[in-house]
């Protein structure tokens, strides 16, 4: 990657050779530029590591810097330390002091690394990210398959291709991971010795016009999609091309082994070597084995336990990774092919980004972290998410950490809320603090942190966070104070290219599991941003709209009103319009769109009567038995005081009760409250408490319900059998049938809650009866369908199994409460009703699947319609169920109706696959609503 210099005036300031001063160094003291300069303060970073490099450069300059109770001191040789120098350390306080306690601690008190050269060629383990991209390089895993690399092309028109050769074998005798390769054990190996490179120069001259350059074109796509191998040595590459102009190099790196700042170690000590033919470097006294056992050994300290005792906390609270518009699911991408995005930022505006960045206390790095997520927050379903942020993690565990090569680098999960009514400034200072915050227990990697949160949520193979960003600011910034061909202490390099990184015309880099990777570093004052972006997985025109606003947003930030403005980034013309058409989705209902859910059901009683409404493993009620039975339990519950606005407790096991319960709930006016028979009696009775149930509906055979002293009153449903008919309990109702309107809540179903609480959703009558008109008019559901209610009552598809069958005049049919994960039982029920119509969670029908696999007949040829919603549909169930009953259309309807007013549906007539590839569907919201993200995350609806 590309470093350079900061361009900034230098003032020096008073002050003697070795001489302690007593002034202390705070966000006040230099923390802009001097008056009268134009100078802003220079970048600062978001990790320690860029911190430590900070000290480091300070060190060079003998500017010796300490901790004097919560204060900074110094001690420097006369012009020193600079003005812009005091700046970048008043902004980097917080760091600075973090930095400088763990030295303290981690050099004296608790682990240091030690240099084993004995041990230098034994095997040792991976680190966090290493593992991540050596798994990431099997298919195992979502948008893997893929090598983790870099990919720099030079222009060198005076190679010498054997002072080349010559110079990389000295770069590679001196850093031991260029000798590096993975075991098959997963574990990696330093070699001893390693033949020399003999790099074949492949001639391009004399070709015909345009054909060298395709050529390069070929070449250099090649190499960035292919990377080297890291299971034999080397795990890097080197190609070389003559054209009739130049020599173009390519280097490519495995990530395994090198991050940013070692990439701009490895160039300049290939300059300094390919300056001088004779020159040998010694190998850094610590090597990158020796550090990841001092890393390890961490792992054992308080420090590393209380990490992980706040990471515990933290994590269940994350948010999920940003919810982008995609055109395909990531599973379906068979091998991801990045397309970068390069623009760069001139240093006289990049300057003053970082000028008026430090005057409000923001880091520039935090700056455009805020860029980057304001930019994800327009495109996301909602504003709430997490990033994956790359950090170059160099702990000060040895004074001369900063000259090994490796891949030091860590992840740090950073939540963003980029909720309107808050300025850029707000914003990016708020994500400052959470991300200082978070760095304090950094010790443990964002990695370790997803693996256990994934493990825990049963998704281990998908791309959890893959929306990324890193900053290699600090990588730049060392440059300004070193000049090439000096060395450190213990024979380290300075940090900078020299004529290699100034010759750098092209690079690429490629990740696994990653579908948006940001990057950002310095280049001779200007700012390069790189989007690296997995193409294919987005809709034509979306990344590039993205990196155009995320430019947009950045220019606005030269100017102060910039940092003042609170609202996203507009959307461009096409896409706006393209959402305006998504939500045009006006559709006149009806008169019955303004009815309760129970007058749905009552219009079908006046029409049919005698039709069949509900059939059981043992019984069948017709809707004038359904109306006569649930007018009983209206009449009970009326004569116990039961009425508008109440919540009704709905306790049962699977069975005609149910319904019949829920349409004499809706008729007093009232809400059902619906509670699974089968939970534990603490969660049956912190549900009823939460609702403040006064009246409960049950079965006679389920014993104490409720165990609530003076609890609520109870009515076995099933002992009304047949009192419909007392003209005393009709009478007795004293509630019409319209006396609930569109606005009176319809039912509360409580789910488990983030906290383990129970939580209740509240949908009322006009939301829910939307969407189950929505639904059947969608689907031409009628009279002569059977619907299978396979989900629990108090799970909320079950909303439409009841009242979407009994608005459409169709029978619903219920498994038996012991059947309800028997696929068998399933199958014969389904066969002998003559089931038409299945909706339920993926999960239940991939049981059935699973079951009728191979046996035609299990399944019904009269299913019609399968509609799927409530967690990913597996792509290859719809195709697998055709071959059991082809008649079968698949519908993913996305949210469940706890969500009704918002829902939105995918129409997938076809779910096909072909060349190894699956089609998923367009999702669509339900008629009469529009789907919008708010800035709190909620959802609109219009």
């Amino acid at each position: 990657m590309g470093r350079g210099r900061t361009v900034t005036t230098r003032t020096t300031i008073d002050g003697t050779t070795d001489e302690t001063t007593d002034e202390t160094i705070d966000e006040t003291t230099g923390g802009t530029a001097p008056a009268g300069t134009g100078t802003p303060t220079a970048a600062v970073p978001t990790d320690d590591n860029e911190a430590a490099a900070l000290l480091a450069a300070l060190e060079r300059r003998g500017v010796e810097l300490w901790a004097d109770e919560g204060r900074l001191r110094y001690r420097a040789p006369r012009g020193a330390f600079t003005a812009p120098l005091r700046g970048r350390v008043a902004a980097l306080k917080p760091y600075l002091l973090r930095v400088l306690r763990h030295r303290e601690t981690s050099l004296s008190d608790t682990v240091r690394a030690v240099p084993d050269p004995a041990a230098a060629h034994e095997p040792f383990p991976l680190t966090d990210i290493q593992q991540a991209y050596w798994a990431g390089e099997t298919s195992l895993f979502e948008l893997g398959g893929i090598r983790a690399h870099i990919l720099l092309e030079f222009d060198r028109p005076d190679l010498d291709p054997a002072r080349f050769d010559s110079a990389w074998d000295r770069v590679v005798r001196r850093h031991p991971m260029l000798r590096a390769t993975v075991l098959p054990d997963g574990t990696q190996r330093v070699l001893k010795d390693v033949p020399p490179l003999r790099t074949r120069v492949e001639d391009l001259r004399g070709m015909p016009a345009g054909a060298a350059d395709a050529e390069l074109e070929r070449v250099r796509r090649t190499l960035a999609d292919e990377g080297p191998t890291t299971d034999t040595w080397p795990l890097f590459g080197i190609r070389i091309l003559r054209t009739e102009r130049s020599h173009h190099v390519f280097l490519t790196v495995s990530l395994l082994i090198c991050d940013a700042p070692s990439t701009a170690l490895l160039l300049a000590d290939l300059e300094r070597c390919y300056r001088d033919p004779d020159l040998l470097l010694p190998p850094p006294p610590l090597t990158f084995r020796d550090y990841c056992g001092a890393m390890a050994a961490l792992r054992g300290t308080d420090e590393y336990d209380r990490a992980l005792d706040h990471w515990r906390r933290r994590a269940p609270e994350l948010p999920p990774a940003p919810e982008l518009p995609l055109a395909k699911s990531p599973a379906e991408v068979d091998r991801p092919r990045f397309v970068r995005r390069q623009h760069r930022i001139a240093a006289r505006d990049w300057e003053r980004v970082k000028h008026l960045a430090g005057a409000r206390g923001v880091t520039p790095a935090i700056t455009l972290l805020t860029c980057y997520a304001r930019v994800i927050a327009r495109w996301s379903k909602s504003p709430h998410f997490t990033l994956n942020v790359l950090q170059s993690q160099r702990r000060p565990l040895h004074p001369d950490v900063d000259a090994l090569v490796g891949n030091c680098s860590s992840t740090l999960l950073v939540e963003v809320d980029a909720s309107a009514g808050r300025d850029f400034a707000a914003l990016a200072g708020d994500l400052q603090r959470r991300v200082w915050a978070d760095l304090e227990h950094g010790i443990v990697s964002g990695i370790e942190v997803l693996a256990g949160r994934n493990a825990a949520r049963g998704s281990r193979t998908r791309a959890a966070m893959p929306v990324t960003f890193a900053s290699a600011l600090h990588v730049a910034e060392d440059a300004e104070d070193t000049k090439d061909g000096e060395g450190g202490e213990g024979g380290a390099a300075p940090a900078s290219g020299g004529g290699w990184r100034r010759r750098i015309v092209s690079s690429r880099m490629q990740t696994p599991q990653v579908w948006i990777d940001h990057q950002v570093f310095e280049d001779n004052g200007d700012l390069v941003l790189n989007w690296d972006v997995v193409e294919e997985l987005f809709p034509d025109g979306v990344p590039g709209a993205m990196f155009e606003a995320y430019l947009a947003v950045l220019a606005a930030l030269t100017e102060p009103a910039g940092w003042e403005d609170a609202a996203l980034p507009p959307l461009p013309d096409g896409q706006s319009a393209a959402r305006a058409a998504y939500n045009d989705t006006a559709v006149d209902l009806g008169e019955r769109s303004r009815l309760p859910l129970h007058g749905l059901f009552a219009e079908r009683v006046r029409r049919h009567p005698d039709a069949v409404a509900v059939i059981c493993e043992d019984r069948e009620l017709s809707y004038g038995e359904v109306d006569r039975l649930s007018d009983g339990v209206a009449g009970r519950l009326a004569a116990a005081g039961c009425g508008r606005g109440d919540l009704v407790g709905v306790v049962m096991e699977k069975g005609w009760e149910q319904v019949v319960a829920v349409l004499g709930v809706l008729k007093c006016a009232a809400a059902y409250v619906p509670v699974d028979a089968s939970w534990p009696q603490a969660r049956r009775d912190a549900v009823l408490s939460s609702a403040g149930a006064r009246h409960v509906l049950t079965q006679s055979w389920l014993a104490d319900p409720v165990e609530t002293p003076g609890g609520p009153y109870v009515l076995p449903v099933d002992s009304l059998d047949g009192d419909g008919e007392d003209p005393d309990v009709r009478e007795a109702v004293g509630v019409p049938a319209d006396a609930a309107g569109p606005d009176d809540l319809a039912y509360v179903i409580y789910t488990s809650g983030s906290t383990g609480h129970p939580k209740g959703v509240a949908v009322d009558h006009r939301a829910a009866v939307n969407t189950v008109l929505d639904i059947n008019r969608r689907y031409g559901l009628g009279p002569e369908d059977r619907v299978f209610g396979i989900s629990a009552l108090s799970f909320d598809l079950s909303v439409w199994d009841v009242f979407g069958a009994l608005a459409a005049g169709a029978a619903l049919v219920l498994p038996a409460e012991g059947a309800r994960r028997d696929p068998a039982s399933w199958s014969e029920e389904m066969a002998r009703t003559k089931v038409s119509v299945w909706n339920s969670v993926p999960a239940l029908l991939e049981l059935l699947v699973e079951y009728a696999a191979g046996r035609r007949g299990l399944v019904p040829d009269s299913l019609r319609l399968v509609l799927l919603s409530g967690d990913w549909i597996p792509l290859t169930l719809p195709e697998r169920l055709r071959r059991i009953t082809p008649g079968a259309t698949v519908v993913g309807l996305g949210a469940p109706p706890k969500a009704a007013s918002g829902r939105s549906t995918t129409r997938s007539a076809r779910w096909t696959r072909g060349g190894g590839r699956s089609r998923t569907a367009v999702r669509w919201p339900t008629s009469g609503c529009t789907c919008w993200t708010r800035p709190a995350g909620r959802a609109r609806t219009g």
